[in-house]
């Protein structure tokens, strides 16, 4: 799969490993039983996947310069 390389799209792979990482923090929480219904399972579901997948974005975007995972943010210097 060109489009998810981590070499050439390094965001696009940890989106999806964050997401892929999420469902199975909801996979593991259904060994617990499942939910009273099933909007709240829905619910806790959604809250699970997106802290999830933002944790792994803010955590990509933070270190991925320091440690190599991906290219550091150029700042823009005026031209005077």
């Amino acid at each position: 799969m060109q489009w998810l390389n981590p070499r050439q799209h390094p965001w696009r792979f940890t989106g999806t490993v964050g997401l892929l990482v999420g469902v199975l923090l909801v996979l593991a929480q259904l060994q617990e039983g499942l939910p009273p219904n099933l909007g709240i399972g829905l619910l806790v579901a959604g809250i699970f996947i997106s802290v999830e997948f933002s944790a792994t974005l803010v955590g990509f975007a933070v270190f991925g310069g320091y440690l190599g995972l991906r290219p550091s943010f150029k700042k823009k210097s005026k031209a005077t």
